[in-house]
């Protein structure tokens, strides 16, 4: 008994320190990673010895999470690779609106869920299999996956929510360079040139466009006109009582009382970001449209009006006009974000057209094109070109690229 009682001392000595260490090790790793990173090292590592035995030819595709957004740039493309018969996923958030749609539509090709922080464990076996991994919106899914992104197996790509043209001061090494992804699609040699400066080269770029696109139509013979002021940062920082005190309200309100008076149909959306401030706002003879209407809307209209939201190219590539109404420039209400973003997106009005700063403008610019049935000009159809690889087709093009 002596003799055995020594060896468990003994042992009990030794195995003290090592039960400590590692107790040490995962706090250490739990306060400089999240718990995330700490729960998925024995999965991650599974994956990366598993990998290399199994055949990558499936894609997974995620847009967003935020239950106020529709849900339509790698839908889109998921939809086609469907009817291609190319082994295809679709993440989506259980609490999304277009969630049992989805599910209704194509079973178990719809992975819904509801804690993004599980989807590595939810996924693990068909990750497996995965050629790639497509997101419309920028490090979403990339901070929970940041491990398989660079593998020889794996591709992560970013296939963006809008051409980035007005507001490339967002794109930054932290968020949108080669340390997140392995390519990006693109629509223009404008944004190959931005993307270039944060690492990426020209073996890269998927030159396409948005896959939404091939959702889009020609004119219609409706004489109607779509307004969609994109947001500012400003209404995330101030006092929502105050909104009335800012331009972009006061300059809003005062424009669709106006083209209320024309001989058109009028349709408005605000901006997600933008409706908890306004969301009262009602003007009669104006149609306001949410969020999951808009795709519709810019079908059925024949005019857009905006300041620097990129919906203008959903019209410019269908040849529509668009006319660039800067209602709040150096509005005193605006923060000092908002106020650099406008001075940089003003050097870019050159590269655009029916570019103004004053409500009389936008409106004589609006009654001739209903007087001339909307016909874009000449001249700025050929601005509107420069900004387009390709204008048909562009899933096809995108899934050709992915593979080959």
């Amino acid at each position: 008994m002596k003799t055995k009682n020594k060896i468990l001392f003994v042992l009990g000595i030794l195995l003290l320190p090592c039960g400590l260490g590692l107790l040490l090790l995962y706090k250490v790793l739990k306060k400089k990673a999240n718990r995330y990173y700490t729960a998925c090292l024995l999965p991650r590592f599974m994956l990366w010895l598993l990998q290399p035995h199994f055949k990558q030819d499936a894609f997974i595709l995620f847009d967003t999470n935020s239950i106020n957004t529709q849900l339509i740039d790698n839908y889109t493309l998921f939809q086609e690779m469907k009817k291609r018969n190319i082994k295809a996923y679709y993440l989506c958030y259980k609490l999304h609106p277009q969630y049992h749609q989805f599910k209704k539509l194509h079973g178990k090709n719809i992975i819904g869920f509801k804690n993004i922080d599980l989807l590595f464990f939810t996924l693990f076996f068909k990750l497996l299999k995965t050629k790639a991994i497509l997101e419309s919106f920028r490090k979403i899914l990339n901070s929970e996956f940041k491990k398989i992104k660079k593998n020889k197996y794996t591709q992560h790509i970013f296939t963006q929510h809008g051409i980035t043209f007005f507001k490339d001061n967002f794109i930054d090494e932290k968020n949108y360079s080669k340390r997140n992804y392995n390519k990006i699609t693109i629509s223009n040699n404008f944004e190959k040139e931005i993307f270039k400066k944060v690492g990426f080269k020209d073996d890269d770029f998927i030159s396409s466009g948005l896959a939404r696109w091939d959702l889009l139509s020609e004119k219609t013979k409706e004489k109607s006109i779509f307004v969609y002021f994109t947001h500012r940062f400003t209404f995330w920082e101030k006092d929502k009582k105050n909104y009335k005190d800012s331009l972009y309200f006061q300059n809003l309100e005062k424009l669709l009382k106006s083209l209320q008076k024309l001989d058109v149909k009028v349709y408005v959306a605000i901006h997600h970001a933008v409706r908890d401030w306004i969301n009262d706002f009602t003007i009669p003879g104006i149609i306001f449209v949410d969020e999951f209407e808009i795709d519709k809307i810019k079908n059925k209209t024949n005019l857009l009006i905006t300041d620097y939201s990129s919906m203008c190219f959903e019209y410019m590539i269908k040849d529509k006009p668009v006319i660039f109404y800067h209602l709040d420039e150096n509005d005193k209400f605006l923060c000092e974000f908002d106020l650099k973003m406008q001075e940089d997106i003003k050097k870019k009005d050159k590269l655009i057209f029916n570019v103004f700063g004053k409500e009389k403008d936008v409106l004589e610019k609006v009654k001739k094109y209903i007087e001339n049935g909307f016909e874009l000009e000449k001249e700025n159809k050929k601005i509107a070109k420069r900004f387009f690889f390709h204008k048909k087709n562009i899933c096809e093009k995108i899934i050709n690229q992915l593979i080959k």
